[in-house]
């Protein structure tokens, strides 16, 4: 498996074929979706984090994030990184 610089792109290859399938991690969602879950507003996530309120909301509207932010996010929330991944396909 292959993983783009930004999270939003991740290509898997079928090895047999070279066949390319594309699908989209949503970031943004995933991060929405946690807030939610552990009931954190923006303003205490960056108080915790030690940045502006207003990076907290730029994350949220993003889908494409480098994967040392999406794992800094998924760590706030003492979650596995691919847990945190998992949620952006829920809640459809």
């Amino acid at each position: 498996m292959k993983v783009s610089s930004g999270i939003n792109e991740k290509i898997i290859t079928d090895g047999i074929r070279g066949n390319k399938k594309m699908s989209l991690i949503k970031a943004g969602k995933c991060l929405r979706i946690a807030q939610e879950m552990h009931e954190i507003t923006n303003k205490k996530m960056a108080q915790d984090m030690g940045i502006a309120p207003q990076q907290v909301q730029r994350w949220r509207n993003t889908d494409n994030m480098k994967i040392q932010q999406v794992l800094r996010i998924s760590k706030y929330f003492d979650m596995d990184i691919s847990e945190f991944l998992k949620l952006g396909g829920q809640h459809d």
